[in-house]
């Protein structure tokens, strides 16, 4: 596993969430947003630790 690459994907993921949140704010409220946010979040966690769990 290339954890140099692994970064890099995690760090351009919660680039890309926080720019999703971004324009979230301008089109639902604060409540939707962060349920939102939650979900993507909890997707990448459960990826995140599967592929961890992979690594010998």
């Amino acid at each position: 596993m290339d954890f140099g690459r692994l970064r890099k994907q995690t760090d351009t993921m919660c680039s890309g969430i926080m720019d999703l949140r971004e324009d979230l704010k301008s089109v639902v409220k604060k409540e939707e947003i962060e349920e939102c946010v939650t979900r993507v979040m909890t997707g990448i966690e459960a990826r995140s630790s599967r592929t961890f769990e992979e690594i010998p």
